[in-house]
């Protein structure tokens, strides 16, 4: 690298660490700062803090254990068997991705509430709030995450170990438990507490539907909104920043670097018994998984549930309205401008810590790394303390920096891992040419990982419009985004134009998926190729 390029990627290397001091780490000192004035005792052994921790990790332990079975099932039945429509099956999987977590609560109650559809219909007994509704909701927020873990995971696996086995008649089972779980117990317990970090600092599910049931993020939510207790929420804040960093050490160590070489591919099972059991354990979850997004759908369209259930297109409108459009609006320039500068400070990011050799880069990686460790929540609430008293505070922008904050982690490692695959003396021959390494990387590198990078921008998005709680801190009717407007509509008893709201965040998020889609085959029909 010459002089020239050296100082302008160590340039670019120190503003975005000087970004990472701003916008995150010193939100968070001063926020842990602020502990210092919190009665910690009295914090502790008070009632509701004893039984919101309990609940929490309760509520977070069983949600789980049981999206973690559910998931490992599921990517087992996509990687392990020869049933059709794979990809169709995979992509239901995903769909819940595309909602905000309260929104899989909300569903839970057109079903099952009071007054729910199936309730009615089926004559049901009980009541969906409280533990069981909680619960229910957070599996259904975190199935996705664990599927497409282990569907990757999965994906590494050594074959020659089970044709070893089979030759010398050992059984399936038993293969199963000799091999499979022993190749699978790292990444088990990366899944494990990587969905328990999920659902335990989650406070949007447990605030729709939790009723009585109380969790920590609510009770943090509750005494910074409502009490305005900003020491009393840092406490709970570090609480429910210990498990993301277990999670942090934890992947630090069982890094897919460590897998097994994979020799040859798992084969899959034709046998009829795995495959009849494998399509009706898919459909299932995909009929369970449809009819959370069919009741948004039903419900957006009729007057008034269930008294009139004519059809109707006034729910929209109210929404879309004069004064209420602006939501709209607010969520979509925040989900594309996130997007667009996560995706360009990871590309970056990610250029200067894998392609050159500039000193000291290792710690731009480190930083951006461990935002992965900090759940929105916290961070959230470590800018209410920062930007309070500042220009920024009540803006488009510091939802913008929020977010982009919150997610660049798995973008960062997604264009790091499909830049570390290409050749790396390019910059090399490109040196030996003349070529500076800014026309290199927009004329070789950036086409090579276009569709990483497009990945990237749908990650981005996505997760920016549906996310609740980085940015429940932070907005007012200035800066109020689509996301937040659920739970206040359902705190109204407007069940319809709560359902509306969800279905339009799902239909904007799925828009943006085919167009994608679309998008990323019109690239490979130009030559252009993917390295992931």
């Amino acid at each position: 690298m010459n002089n020239r390029s050296q100082n302008g990627f160590s340039f670019l290397k120190y503003a975005l660490i000087l970004f990472y001091v701003v916008f995150l780490i010193i939100p968070l000192c001063i926020m842990l700062s602020n502990i210092k004035n919190a009665d910690i005792k009295e914090t502790f052994t008070s009632i509701s803090f004893i039984n919101a921790l309990r609940n929490s990790i309760f509520s977070s332990v069983i949600a789980t254990s049981v999206s973690v079975l559910l998931s490992l099932t599921a990517a087992l039945c996509l990687r392990r068997t020869d049933i059709k429509i794979k990809n169709v099956f995979l992509t239901v999987f995903t769909l819940p991705m595309l909602l905000p977590s309260v929104s899989h609560a909300f569903g839970l109650i057109l079903l099952f509430g009071s007054n729910g559809i199936l309730t009615r219909l089926l004559h049901i007994t009980g009541n969906i709030y409280g533990f069981y509704g909680v619960v229910g909701a957070l599996v259904l927020y975190s199935f996705p995450l664990g599927t497409l873990m282990f569907y990757d995971v999965l994906r590494y696996e050594d074959y020659t170990q089970y044709e070893s086995a089979s030759v010398l008649g050992i059984s399936k089972t038993r293969q199963f438990i000799s091999i499979t779980l022993p190749f699978l117990k790292k990444p088990l317990l990366t899944v494990f507490f990587a969905v328990f970090t999920m659902t335990f600092t989650d406070y949007g599910v447990p605030l729709m539907i939790g009723s009585k049931y109380i969790t920590l993020p609510v009770i943090m939510y509750n005494e910074v909104i409502g009490m305005l207790d900003f020491a009393k929420g840092s406490v709970i804040a570090l609480i429910l920043l210990l498990p993301s960093l277990l999670l942090f050490f934890i992947n630090k160590r069982n890094v897919t670097d460590n897998l097994p070489l994979m020799r040859k591919g798992v084969k899959v099972s034709s046998s009829l018994g795995t495959r009849a059991l494998s399509y009706s354990f898919c459909i299932i979850v995909s009929v369970v998984i449809s009819l959370i997004m069919l009741s948004f759908i039903y419900v957006s369209f009729i007057v008034k549930y269930p008294q009139n259930t004519s059809f109707t297109l006034d729910n929209f409108k109210s929404i879309l309205g004069v004064g209420r459009i602006k939501y709209l609006f607010h969520s979509l320039v925040i989900s594309f401008f996130t997007a667009v500068m996560g995706t360009v400070m990871a590309f970056f990011s990610s250029y200067i810590t894998t392609r050159t050799r500039i000193k000291n880069s290792s710690i731009l990686h480190y930083i951006t790394v461990s935002t992965i460790a900090v759940p929105g929540v916290v961070l959230g609430l470590a800018y209410a303390f920062s930007f309070k008293q500042t220009p920024i505070y009540g803006t488009l922008f510091i939802l913008i920096a929020v977010n982009t904050v919150h997610f660049i982690a798995s973008p960062y490692l997604m264009i790091s891992s499909s830049l570390r695959k290409l050749n790396e003396n390019i910059e090399n021959v490109g040196l030996t040419l003349g070529v500076s390494r800014l026309r290199i990387i927009k004329d070789v590198l950036f086409p090579l990982s276009l569709i990483t990078v497009i990945e990237m921008f749908t990650y981005f998005f996505v997760n920016t419009m549906v996310t609740v709680s980085a940015v429940s801190f932070l907005t007012s009717s200035a800066n109020m985004v689509l996301s937040l407007m659920i739970n206040q509509f359902r705190a109204q008893l407007l069940l319809e134009s709560a359902a509306a709201i969800s279905f339009i965040i799902f239909c904007i998020n799925i828009l943006l998926k085919i167009v994608f889609v679309l998008f990323k085959k019109a690239i490979k029909r130009k030559g252009y190729l993917s390295v992931i």
